[in-house]
C-alpha cells in the first residue's frame, strides 16, 4: 500500500496507484502477443496504413492492443474488427469532408471531436464496445499530476469516446486546457506515458510513426498545418503502409502469424 500526502490531495493521488495496481496484476497467458500504436501527433494516417498492413497479412485475432494518443485510433479499429478500410471510407473520409464543407478549420481543431464521435458512432454498437474490454488499453494522462491512468473496460460508447478523446487531447490545440473524463481533469496520453504496455507478462511491439526513424518527433506537431489536408493524409497511409512492407520481417521475428492466404 502507497500513501502519499500532497497539499490535500492524498485521495487522488491514492487513487491513482490504486488503478495502476489492478493493472499490473491483470495477467494473461504469456504467450499472447501484444501491439501498441504509440504516439502520433498529426501524422496519425502513417500509423493506419502500418495497420492496414497487419490487417491484411497476419492473423490479428488473438492479439491484444494497447495505444497512447493518436495510436488509438488504428488500435482501435483493428481491436474491434471494424477495420482499416472502414475506418477510412466511412470514418476518416466523411468526418473530413464534413469539416472542409461546413469550411471548419478552425486554428485549434475546435470541431474535430465532435465530428470524430459523430462518424464513429454509426460504427460502434454496445456489442462491439463489451467486446473490447480486455482487448484494448488506453492511456490518457490526470491532471494536474501528470500522472498515467490505463483504461481498458468501457461501459458504453460515450465512456468509450471520453477516453478517445483525452488520450489524444494535447491541451488548448483543441480548445480548452483539458479534457473530462470521470469527473477527473485529464489530457493527452503522452505527457505521462511514452509507450503503453498495460501487461506486464507478455511481449509488446511498438508501432508508430517514429519508429523507423521515418519522422522525427517535431514532425508530428508541425503535420498539424495539413491537419485538413486529405491528399497529405492519404500519402501518409500509404507511406506507412510500405514501410510496413519493407518491414515484415519484423513482424514474422515478433511472432505474428501470417493469414491463410497473404500475398506480399
Amino acid at each position: 500500500m502507497i500513501n502519499i500526502l500532497l497539499f490535500g490531495s492524498s485521495i487522488l493521488i491514492h487513487k491513482y496507484f490504486l488503478i495502476n495496481q489492478s493493472f499490473k496484476e491483470y495477467k494473461i497467458d504469456s504467450n499472447t502477443l501484444g501491439i501498441t500504436f504509440g504516439p502520433t501527433g498529426s501524422l496519425f494516417m502513417y500509423s493506419h496504413g502500418i495497420a492496414a498492413y497487419l490487417e491484411e497479412h497476419f492473423d490479428l485475432d488473438n492479439i491484444i492492443f494497447a495505444s497512447n494518443s493518436g495510436g488509438c485510433q488504428p488500435a482501435f479499429f483493428l481491436a474491434s474488427g471494424i477495420g482499416m478500410k472502414n475506418a477510412l471510407h466511412k470514418w476518416y473520409l466523411p468526418m473530413m469532408n464534413d469539416i472542409i464543407e461546413d469550411k471548419l478549420k478552425h486554428p485549434f481543431l475546435t470541431t474535430a471531436f465532435k465530428r470524430s464521435k459523430r462518424y464513429l458512432g454509426k460504427l460502434i454498437n454496445q456489442k462491439i464496445i463489451d467486446n473490447l474490454n480486455g482487448k484494448l488499453f488506453m492511456v490518457i494522462t490526470h491532471l494536474p499530476f501528470l500522472l498515467p491512468i490505463i483504461v481498458g473496460e468501457f461501459n458504453d460508447f460515450d465512456d468509450f469516446f471520453y477516453v478517445v478523446q483525452a488520450t489524444q487531447y494535447i491541451p488548448f490545440l483543441f480548445g480548452w486546457p483539458c479534457a473530462l473524463y470521470n469527473k477527473m481533469f485529464v489530457c493527452d496520453g503522452w505527457l505521462s506515458c511514452k509507450i503503453n504496455r498495460p501487461i506486464k507478462n507478455i511481449k509488446w511491439l511498438r508501432l508508430d510513426p517514429f519508429k523507423w526513424n521515418k519522422f522525427k518527433f517535431i514532425d508530428g506537431f508541425g503535420s498539424f498545418y495539413n491537419f485538413h489536408n486529405i491528399n497529405y493524409n492519404l500519402e501518409l497511409r500509404k507511406l506507412g503502409y510500405q514501410d510496413a512492407k519493407k518491414n515484415h520481417n519484423e513482424f514474422i521475428e515478433f511472432g505474428l502469424k501470417l493469414k491463410k492466404i497473404s500475398k506480399i
